[in-house]
């Protein structure tokens, strides 16, 4: 049976969101309190199963502006580096952060490790698009800003298997992001990888449909989207950034945008998806076994 491990609410971490919008220190410490408790009680109650339900206090916290490097050095006892450890002995299944992105994958691939024949993990996002599963997988979106041939040619096997186990898509189609769909446009290791992804679409069962554009992302004319970190990561924050304009938009004109009044409740919805992205660490192990 599963066990997942949430993090990262620690009392620590609560006093420092308060403090700056409470006058006593005293007042303080008891709404950090009251709020940890009232948390757990809300999941107790929410997933109604205690037993398998057990909280365990980590006095350090991983701020949002923390190094990578200085919570590899000194981020032992934090909660990011518990949930991890607990992932790593087995005690959890799965870990959940809403923290530093750049320290939860420099913590996890040292306390994790990759998996066998990956150089570089990365991080996979899915994106609401017409497809039928409702979603695309696009990787990597910000784990590493750099990313040769062969690494997206990892990410689209990686992507592949992703789509195939988690959206449940027998033969994923895959394409590399580029500045256009024609053959002789792209960076050299773009063209590279276009030559590798091609080579290994029979072997690995998966159709490759070639370079696609920005404007591919939500379409249905891919399920998965291979770009490097920075590329990708612009492209998320972009997606996160329009969804939240047009819903202040809706919000301040509701009657007199035409564009806005042209979608309809479900596409709506999607967009406020697109703003709530949830990303997933992939290419990376447990001791003894894949993951």
């Amino acid at each position: 049976m599963s066990r997942v491990l949430l993090t990262t609410l620690t009392l620590r971490s609560c006093r420092a969101w308060v403090a700056p919008h409470a006058t006593r220190r005293r007042h303080v410490a008891l709404r950090a309190e009251d709020y940890i408790e009232s948390t757990a009680n809300a999941l107790v109650k929410r997933f109604k199963r205690c037993h398998r339900k057990k909280h365990r206090d980590a006095e350090g916290v991983v701020t949002m502006d923390a190094k990578p490097s200085h919570v590899m050095r000194h981020g032992k006892g934090t909660s990011m580096w518990s949930a991890i450890e607990s992932v790593r002995d087995k005690q959890a299944t799965v870990a959940v952060s809403c923290g530093n992105t750049g320290a939860l994958m420099a913590v996890s691939m040292v306390r994790l490790r990759r998996l066998p024949g990956v150089a570089r993990p990365a991080i996979a996002c899915l994106w609401p698009s017409r497809n039928p599963q409702g979603f695309n997988v696009m990787l990597d979106v910000g784990a590493d800003v750099r990313a040769d041939a062969e690494d997206l040619l990892q990410f689209a096997m990686m992507g592949t298997s992703y789509a195939r186990n988690g959206l449940d898509i027998r033969r994923p189609r895959v394409g590399l992001l580029n500045v256009g769909t024609e053959e002789h446009k792209g960076r050299a290791e773009l063209k590279e990888a276009h030559e590798l992804i091609s080579r290994a679409a029979a072997s690995s069962d998966f159709e490759y449909v070639g370079f696609v554009e920005g404007g591919d992302i939500p379409s249905d004319r891919v399920d998965v989207i291979v770009t490097d970190g920075f590329t990708g990561n612009v492209a998320l924050k972009t997606g996160e950034g329009t969804a939240k304009l047009v819903v202040r938009c809706r919000m301040r004109r509701p009657k007199r945008d035409r564009l806005l009044e042209a979608l309809d409740r479900s596409q709506r919805r999607d967009v406020h998806i697109v703003f709530r992205t949830n990303k997933v660490l992939v290419g990376l192990r447990l001791e003894g076994a894949g993951s």
